[in-house]
């Protein structure tokens, strides 16, 4: 053993032994230390995070507690907290061979638990097990939005016989970090909702205040025509920052958990064909094709959510879809379901992106005569309001080329 490795050693096993106390005594112990911890936590969620490793540390009594990361754009293990952080550690590794990375990829929710960790495969490919003399792993993944994101760990370098009590204490404390990690993600969704609702109204704010100055400074001097012309100008940026705000209020009271649905018994027939005469209206001139393969019958909708779904659709389809080339909107019966489809020529989604785009505030790239601007809100209040209705909606590639978005309604 060389020194180095010796020293990084002793220190791992310099961790707080267990508390030995009666079994009653000790469960209340370790509650009455979790609660302390959490009711000492503020409002920085990284700090929060920290907290909750020392507590860990100090509660499981480990050589080591540690939150790893997976950030999956760099492409590394990283550690955000650890409770004795022995020399020479890194922080940032690659993440094949780690034990924690095989609980993240693992995607389950379980208590991961190996009591000896001699002879085992990471004796080989985790870096930390050899350098540390590690003998016991006790882990649990941290989720974010139904994502396996971290892993909360402690290791030791005793073989340890994991208790319930030491496995459950350790899963409480890995939900109170996907707590701080959900606080987290609305942080980040909080700073682009403001940025991007800031440039998509600058614009329309420029445009109409730019107008209206000069209708202010102009109005003798100009005649009637161009009157007309700037005023529609004027009103065609207000209805692009009503429509702004709109999806904001929208995404706003899906977020409280307020998205109200007005449900009627409605012919859905007809309310496709509105929905298509309205983007007809609007698409200067593109072809959107309706047909009925089977009417579903009566369903219990909100009449206005439903031709707003359908417009959304159809405004993609119409955006990403060649010039001159037809959008298709079938309705169908599918069972005891509606089925909405709408189909488009255009360059189609990537398989990776095909849940992503339904997610808030997620703009797929831009393809030649066709921009992304928007609030990126769109797909994710489809996906709201279809699943507030009790269906589901995805993306497909269409046979021959494109993308088929699909909905059902029960």
């Amino acid at each position: 053993m060389d020194k180095e490795t010796g020293a990084a050693r002793d220190e791992y096993a310099n961790g707080m032994e267990p508390l030995a106390k009666g079994e009653a005594e000790r469960e209340r112990d370790v509650y009455e230390r979790i609660i302390r911890c959490l009711l000492s936590l503020g409002k920085d969620a990284r700090k929060n995070i920290e907290k909750i490793v020392e507590a860990g540390g100090e509660i499981l009594g480990g050589a080591c507690t540690l939150y790893n990361r997976l950030d999956g754009d760099r492409g590394l293990l990283c550690t955000w907290s650890i409770w004795h952080e022995p020399e020479g550690y890194n922080p940032e590794d690659r993440p094949e061979g780690h034990i924690c990375y095989d609980v993240i990829v693992g995607g389950g929710d379980d208590v991961v638990a190996i009591e000896n960790l001699e002879g085992t495969v990471y004796e080989d490919t985790d870096p930390n097990v050899v350098k540390y003399g590690l003998k016991s792993y006790l882990g649990c993944p941290v989720s974010v939005r139904g994502k396996v994101v971290g892993s909360y760990c402690m290791c030791d370098v005793r073989k340890r016989r994991f208790t319930a009590l030491e496995k459950q204490a350790l899963e409480m404390l890995a939900r109170a970090v996907a707590v701080e990690e959900e606080r987290l993600a609305f942080e980040r969704d909080l700073r682009d909702y403001v940025g991007i609702a800031s440039h998509e109204l600058r614009h329309p704010i420029t445009l109409v205040k730019g107008y209206a100055v000069h209708l202010a400074q102009n109005w003798r001097r100009i005649d009637a025509q161009e009157r007309e012309e700037l005023l529609a100008c004027v009103i065609e940026g207000a209805e692009r920052m009503d429509n702004i705000t709109r999806e904001l209020l929208d995404v706003s009271r899906i977020s409280r958990g307020r998205l109200s649905l007005d449900r009627r018994r409605c012919d859905l027939v007809g309310l496709v064909e509105r929905a298509v005469a309205e983007m007809g209206a609007r698409c200067c001139g593109e072809s959107v094709k309706l047909v009925v393969v089977e009417d579903p019958g009566p369903k219990e909708v909100d009449a206005e959510k439903f031709v707003s779904i359908l417009i959304i659709l159809m405004d993609n389809a119409v955006c990403y879809s060649p010039a001159g080339s037809p959008v298709e909107v079938t309705l169908e019966r599918s069972g005891h379901y509606a089925l909405v489809s709408v189909l488009d020529r255009g360059p189609g989604v990537a398989e990776g992106e095909r849940e992503r785009i339904f997610e808030r505030f997620y703009r797929a790239e831009s393809t030649p005569g066709c921009s992304t601007g928007g609030l990126g809100l769109g797909l994710f209040f489809a996906r709201e309001v279809v699943e507030a209705h009790g269906g589901s909606i995805w993306c497909e590639p269409r046979e021959g080329g494109g993308s088929a978005f699909r909905f059902i309604i029960p």
